[in-house]
């Protein structure tokens, strides 16, 4: 009787042309959320991740050969697993390129041996805590610009450097196209309305928490 019911169901779902579209909202969820990872997609985000940081490594340095070194050793190693990151490749490239710098404390977060799962897993550690630190060096950039002409010596003073720091982070990481903490894309939403400034946002700049099946 089920196996009937199911096959007709199938035939008037081929005969109709139902789409996604037609669906309820929550059937549509349900569907999204059965269909395969898109490990192309991670790689990608993941590539420009670590270009971001490689520019971040050589802020500093006037040596582009070393930031250009770091980002191809990077992008090489997150595609040379069938176009899916090598583990033990992202492993060898922060030693030669992480050490020394802010990063480096990221190098042992790369898990060796990550569980089975339609993509590779194993980095997820190691992205959020370049998260992380792109996040300390956004603050610290935000909060140079904010003091260069304030020396906070009076309250007053105190608080517009706090509003200018705030602002300056919502602004790099709400409006600014790509978010220079994650790389991920904004959407078009600004962060404030009718000029003010959207302070809740700065609850959560770095994501903690993750699926194993999306990009960290």
């Amino acid at each position: 009787m089920c196996n009937q019911l199911a096959i007709a169901i199938a035939a008037l779902a081929s005969f109709t042309q139902i789409t996604e579209a037609d669906l309820p909202l929550p059937l549509v969820k349900k569907f999204q959320k059965s269909q395969p990872p898109n490990c192309q997609q991670y790689t990608e985000q993941l590539v420009s991740l670590f270009t971001l940081m490689c520019n971040n490594v050589a802020l500093n340095d006037e040596d582009n050969l070393t930031r250009d070194a770091c980002v191809g050793c990077f992008q090489q190693a997150s595609i040379s697993n069938n176009n899916q990151p090598s583990l033990p490749a992202l492993m060898n490239c922060a030693e030669n390129y992480l050490a020394g710098t802010r990063y480096e404390e990221c190098s042992s977060q790369i898990d060796a041996n990550p569980g089975p799962g339609p993509c590779v897993a194993g980095y997820c550690r190691f992205v959020t805590c370049i998260r992380r630190i792109n996040s300390d060096l956004l603050i610290a950039q935000c909060y140079a610009e904010a003091s260069a002409d304030n020396d906070a010596l009076f309250e007053e003073d105190q608080i517009i450097l706090v509003k200018n720091i705030t602002s300056c982070i919502l602004a790099r990481t709400r409006c600014a196209p790509i978010n220079p903490i994650t790389i991920l894309k904004n959407s078009l939403r600004a962060a404030s309305t009718r000029g003010v400034p959207n302070y809740r946002g700065l609850r959560k700049l770095v994501p903690t928490t993750w699926k194993v099946s999306e990009f960290c």
